[in-house]
Parts: C-alpha cells; sequence; structure tokens
C-alpha cells in the first residue's frame, strides 16, 4: 500500500495579504538552521527525526533516530 510521507524544513508565519503578494523567486525566512533536526511524519504522524543532506545528487534526509 501507499503512504504519505512528509519532511517538515521549517514554519513561516505571514499574513494573507503577504501570501497574496508572494512571486516565483521571493524566500520566506523559516524558525530552523540548516543543521537543526527535521521532523520526518508518516500520514501526518511523526515517525522518525532526519538530518538534510544529499544523496547521488539529490536532496535527501537521514534518518537520525525513531519516534518514541
Amino acid at each position: 500500500s501507499e503512504v504519505t510521507m512528509s519532511v517538515e524544513l521549517g514554519v513561516a508565519e505571514i499574513s494573507a495579504r503577504d501570501v497574496l503578494r508572494l512571486k516565483a523567486g521571493d524566500l520566506l525566512p523559516i524558525d530552523t538552521r540548516a543543521d537543526d533536526p527535521l521532523a520526518v511524519c508518516v500520514e501526518g504522524i511523526r515517525v522518525m527525526t532526519g538530518a538534510p543532506g544529499v544523496s547521488r545528487g539529490n536532496n535527501a534526509v537521514r534518518v537520525v533516530a525513531m519516534a518514541a
């Protein structure tokens, strides 16, 4: 069966007015640094902690811990 897996890179809070003004190339500042752990979720439930990385030239997430 298929499941949805997602990784949260960070959170940004902006107004609806600012969302409507966004255009290609704009940057959104997020609340995490490049070396902060990432939440890895399956079907919206956090199951792992990961770290950003690169594998064979592709962006990737390395699993560093399983959720308790």
